[in-house]
């Protein structure tokens, strides 16, 4: 009989001790125990390990389960590293998790982020009969498990812990907090953000700033939540992103990881459609599958899933990506197009500067899964492109949004009368929606032809699998703003060029001068050059009011 998938599990000792498939990722504790940081931070896009690896960390670390949890690791590969075995068994351990700390009110999160720590509090009451704390720590210890403490004692609460455990000890303590950056994120989305931060920042550094019981600090998230929000004066942290090749093996799956398993469940895949629908992360330079994608795959037996994008609320990324700028959304079509982009990287995010600082969206997006990087181009300029087929669902998905609010529009229908050449009505109806949709604000006096221009390729993405969609390349004598290209040669092409109305100029007048521009820099030149009958489109604007002029040759 096969072993049992370990779907959505992330206990490090249920998975050995009911013989769960494994795939071992056990020499991240030898690189843990080998990194120069007291405090190591190790940010990555949720579902590639993270809270299994320190779940394991926590068993191979922990001292009050050296006898039980030894059997753990008998077959593993760190248990040929004689030196790093040293440690088995050795630390007190502090271990929380806030994975699950979201809340619309910042009441409601403070109470699960108490629940946790309380918990944690619980499992060490042992302390309360030692003697190495006084009655007024033991009074404390207490009304911190009650949760009746003030919220000082719950600030202060890790640095008492580790004293407590030292104390009792005589050993230095290892403090493991999983996804500390969760409730941060939730907090910034529902508008409780300072206060927040302000908790972690106090709890976060009490810990692990200059920390005289601390042997070894790691906290793993999403993102590095920017120094000066949270890690101000934290000198000791070692940061791993998944930039850095520190830790580039020990997530995800390797493509002879995913080769094995498949292999192990007798299942016949396609390997090239696996990789392109699962693969292409690259982790300090190592190119790595989603492994809860392949697990979930096998799980299946073989149905190809948009299944890691399933898995959560994508409304930070839907809501910070509405926001973006016209040269932003045509960089989105870009990558939805295959396509590497250059863009300016930030290690340190500030979650505020995502929805008024433009060019953050490309960190938030490629540190959280939703982009990949190929190329580093200088120490904050990276080439990124959207990793597999997987994701690229849901870019498809975002662009889609752009119009939800809108869905009286069978915006379908209007897109087919254009690829029919049913110009009769796809003019009124394409009129229509544009006024219904387009936003005096939205259309800055700075470059509404652009603004246009995003627009209109927002509604087109939808005809990607029927027409190749190029915007802004040269044909004949100039540069055409969007061109579509049918994959079918019996169907027509089609040019569109835009022109945003001159003072006092009528919009009728503005769509055949986009119509003439078409005809004198002789657009049409590729399509035609194929035989195939080419539909010119003019199209006017003046704020909300739009004009089409087209053309047959």
């Amino acid at each position: 009989m096969k072993k049992k998938l370990p779907v959505g599990m992330s206990s490090f000792k249920k998975i050995i001790e009911d013989d769960y498939y494994y795939v071992d990722k056990s020499l991240f504790i030898k690189e843990i125990m080998d990194s120069s940081g007291e405090v190591v931070l190790i940010p990555r896009p949720r579902r590639f390990g993270k809270t299994l690896n320190l779940s394991m960390l926590k068993y191979f670390l922990d001292i009050n389960g050296k006898e039980n949890n030894r059997k753990l690791f008998d077959n593993l590969k760190i248990n040929k590293e004689k030196r790093i075995m040293e440690h088995f068994g050795q630390y007190p351990i502090i271990y929380m998790s806030f994975k699950d700390a979201k809340s619309l009110k910042y009441d409601d999160a403070m109470f699960f982020i108490k629940e946790v720590i309380a918990n944690e509090y619980r499992n060490h009451n042992y302390l309360l009969n030692s003697e190495a704390l006084d009655e007024y720590e033991k009074a404390e210890f207490k009304s911190i498990i009650s949760k009746e403490a003030n919220n000082v004692s719950f600030v202060n609460s890790l640095n008492k812990l580790s004293k407590y455990l030292y104390a009792h000890y005589n050993r230095k303590v290892a403090i493991l907090v999983d996804e500390y950056d969760m409730a941060i994120q939730s907090s910034f989305v529902n508008g409780y953000y300072e206060e927040m931060l302000e908790f972690f920042r106090n709890f976060l550094s009490g810990g692990l700033k200059d920390n005289e019981y601390l042997e070894k600090g790691i906290l793993t998230g999403i993102l590095k939540v920017a120094k000066e929000s949270i890690f101000s004066g934290l000198n000791n942290l070692d940061v791993s992103t998944l930039l850095d090749e520190q830790f580039n093996n020990s997530f995800g799956l390797s493509k002879s990881e995913v080769e094995e398993i498949i292999s192990y469940y007798e299942l016949e895949f396609e390997k090239e459609e696996i990789s392109k629908w699962y693969n292409g992360y690259n982790f300090g330079g190592n190119k790595v599958y989603n492994p809860f994608s392949i697990i979930s795959l096998v799980n299946k037996k073989g149905v190809l899933e948009p299944y890691w994008y399933y898995t959560s609320s994508n409304d930070v990324i839907v809501n910070v990506t509405r926001k973006l700028s016209v040269e932003n959304k045509e960089k989105i079509y870009s990558l939805i197009n295959g396509e590497e982009i250059e863009v300016e990287i930030e290690k340190d995010i500030v979650y505020k500067d995502v929805y008024t600082r433009g060019e953050s969206i490309w960190s938030f997006l490629l540190f959280s899964g939703y982009l990949t990087w190929t190329k580093m181009i200088s120490y904050d300029l990276y080439n990124v492109k959207i990793p597999n087929e997987e994701t690229r669902k849901f870019y498809k998905k975002v662009i889609i949004k752009w119009f939800e609010a809108h869905p009286t529009m069978v915006l379908k229908n209007i897109l087919k009368d254009l690829t029919d050449g049913k110009m009769r009505v796809f003019k009124p109806m394409f009129k229509k929606f544009a006024k219904e949709s387009l936003s005096y604000y939205d259309v800055t006096s700075f470059e509404p032809e652009r603004f246009y221009h995003a627009f209109v390729l927002g509604i087109l993405i939808s005809l990607k699998q029927e027409y190749e969609i190029t915007s802004n390349r040269e044909s004949g004598l100039g540069r055409y703003d969007i061109s579509l290209m049918p994959k079918n040669k019996k169907d027509h092409g089609i040019i569109i060029e835009f022109k945003v109305a001159e003072e006092n100029e009528n919009v009728i007048d503005t769509a055949k001068r986009a119509l003439k521009q078409i005809k004198e820099k002789e657009y049409e030149t590729k399509i035609k050059s194929l035989n195939l009958k080419c539909l010119s489109i003019g199209i006017g604007f003046k704020m909300k009011e739009v004009e089409i002029i087209s053309e047959w040759s």
